[in-house]
């Protein structure tokens, strides 16, 4: 009746220093030998429908039924190429589990388990998550597997390539180009990726026609590396004639209107201005919009009102400015509240000295936000200033829950800044609720003792601190 397993073999030397636990695979891989020698031709767990397993696990494939509708293969350290376990799990899948759904690879895997993964024509959920060298086949055949995976499963719904079209030197663009080729992928709702700052716009315009829900995108600017100038000058060229606008206006585009969900991280912000966002205002389906770390230039109170108007549905939105530029005042937590009921984050830099702090019986609260964030730590003024600013927050976001200046852009020591705004916030929760919550958001200085206890094979246990 098992429908769910999940295997760790613990080959991992990580555990301890020095002390490899290989003696506790041998052992599970022969418990699993010996039953399934027992029960013969009969699967081990018949009514399988989830496996995890990891790179080491070398007896998975006795696992393998046709039940069997997800497969997630994690990776317990950096490999360098695939393990014989995965290279044998993959290349059983076609066979063994005909029927599969969804499948996640998080390791290596070898050239020829790219084709066992183009014959798993029932897939609708394929993840890659790994890094660009443990992709076994060189660029060409990288992009030309991207061209097979949309003639060959046309049942993708949702496809997260990874670092499949990651290359420092700019190979894989010229193959992008439109014109050359059509992606249909009749059934793609999702699609995550990265590459450099061109390739948003050279995909979606070979997407024409798809009706995409939920875009992500990394971008990852190429490096031209001992290139020369002339390299780099062309390579910027080609970047500004396919620029973050231009993907824009793509997504603007009667067939992209389906889009609920829009996250890009990374793109270089002299290729972005705030009217590049003006397309996306027909989309008024939006969600969840998410620009990460990246430092906006004139990001202002008109923008956000345009925004919040045009998205009435938003749950999620990350905008930042630069530090240098202008920024949204405390108006615009008032704009999001009059359209956007259902917001739930939101992340943005906001001036304020600008506009003065509302009457806290006029403020419409937005009474589903749990976490605000701000990425610039800008000095707030004497305590009275801080007390006000923090009554005002508190009152817009009475469920609120997160509150934090992202941490890599968290200056220490800073005296009176969103910080200490957020500790006002958060002083009235629980005790325990607020102290879990200021130190999630920073790094851990120390790790935690952990003991592992492990039977000795007469009766007692042996204590490995870890």
């Amino acid at each position: 009746m098992v429908k769910h397993i999940t295997i760790l073999t613990k080959k991992d030397p990580r555990w301890h220093p020095g002390f490899q636990l290989q003696s506790f695979g041998v052992a599970q891989s022969s418990i699993f030998l010996e039953i399934s020698r027992c029960l013969g031709n009969r699967p081990l767990l018949p009514s399988l429908q989830l496996l995890c397993v990891d790179a080491y696990c070398d007896y998975a494939s006795l696992l393998l039924v046709d039940t069997l509708k997800c497969v997630d293969i994690s990776r317990t350290r950096l490999e360098d190429e695939a393990t014989p376990a995965v290279q044998e799990l993959l290349s059983l899948l076609p066979t063994r589990a005909p029927l599969l759904q969804e499948l996640y690879i998080r390791c290596g895997l070898s050239e020829s388990n790219l084709q066992d993964v183009l014959s798993l024509e029932y897939l609708q959920k394929l993840t890659f998550d790994f890094e660009e060298p443990l992709w076994p086949v060189n660029h060409q055949k990288r992009h030309q597997f991207l061209e097979d995976l949309n003639v060959r499963l046309p049942r993708l719904r949702k496809l997260d390539l990874g670092d499949l079209l990651e290359d420092n030197d700019h190979t894989i663009s010229p193959w992008l180009e439109p014109g050359l080729a059509t992606y249909h992928f009749p059934s793609l709702e999702d699609l995550a990726f990265s590459g450099g700052d061109d390739y948003l716009a050279k995909v979606l315009l070979r997407l024409r026609g798809v009706g995409l829900k939920s875009l992500v995108f990394w971008s990852s600017e190429p490096c031209s590396g001992v290139g020369s100038l002339a390299v780099d000058e062309a390579e910027d060229q080609e970047i500004e004639k396919f620029s973050a606008y231009k993907a824009m206006l793509i997504l603007g585009e009667q067939h992209f209107r389906t889009l609920t969900r829009l996250e890009i991280d990374g793109l270089r912000t002299e290729h972005f201005h705030p009217g590049d966002l003006d397309p996306l205002l027909r989309i008024s389906g939006m969600k969840h919009l998410d620009f990460h770390h990246a430092r906006n230039i004139q990001i202002d109170d008109e923008l956000i009102s345009k925004m919040a108007s045009s998205w009435p549905h938003l749950e999620t939105f990350r905008l930042y400015s630069d530090s240098t530029s202008t920024c949204p005042t405390l108006a615009s937590i008032q704009t999001f509240a009059r359209h956007c009921p259902n917001l739930r984050r939101l992340s943005l830099d906001l001036d304020l000295e600008v506009v003065p702090l509302e009457d806290t019986q006029t403020i419409l609260p937005l009474r589903h936000l749990t976490l605000f964030s701000v990425l610039n730590d800008a000095k707030i003024g004497d305590d009275d200033r801080v007390s006000a600013i923090a009554k005002f927050i508190s009152e817009c976001f009475p469920a609120l829950l997160f509150a934090f200046v992202e941490p890599s852009w968290n200056p220490v020591g800073e005296p009176r800044t969103w910080s200490s705004v957020f500790d006002r916030v958060l002083q009235d929760k629980d005790a325990k609720i607020t102290e879990r919550l200021r130190n999630i958001f920073q790094p851990q200085k120390t790790f935690p003792k952990i003991d592992f206890v492990i039977p000795d094979g007469v009766g007692g246990s042996i204590t490995i601190p870890l």
